[in-house]
């Protein structure tokens, strides 16, 4: 009586045990257009408002105001840049996150000098 190497091999466990791996959850053209609408336009009101918050309440420079908006934009939208690029691919989600952003850069600068005024 013969045994096979592969059959007696006790079978991993703990952390042995290669990672196990997340399900994959679909999503639609539609949902994947809504979420990035709402995060458009919540990037907006990001680029339009917080300058002007971080200058006026914490005291920060119009320079740094701006700087902190921008990166505070770009952190809330890697999630929604992940999941682009898992749909559509590296090449069109940068190209539309580039599209995305400067729009948002343009209406945001709008808005400021409606809201706050050309020094603002």
């Amino acid at each position: 009586m013969t045994t096979d190497a592969s059959s007696s091999a006790p079978a991993p466990s703990g952390a042995d045990a290669p990672p196990a791996r997340l399900p994959a959850i679909p999503i639609s053209r539609g949902e994947l257009l809504w979420l990035t609408v709402g995060m458009w336009l919540g990037g907006v009101a990001i680029l339009t408002v917080l300058p002007a918050v971080l200058v006026t309440q914490l005291g920060l420079s119009s320079f740094i105001g701006v700087v902190g908006s921008y990166f505070l934009f770009f952190l809330a939208w890697q999630p929604i840049q992940t999941i682009t690029q898992r749909a559509l691919g590296t090449r069109t989600a940068l190209v539309r996150m580039l599209l995305l952003v400067l729009t948002a850069f343009a209406l945001a600068f709008v808005l400021k000098v409606l809201l706050f005024g050309p020094t603002g």
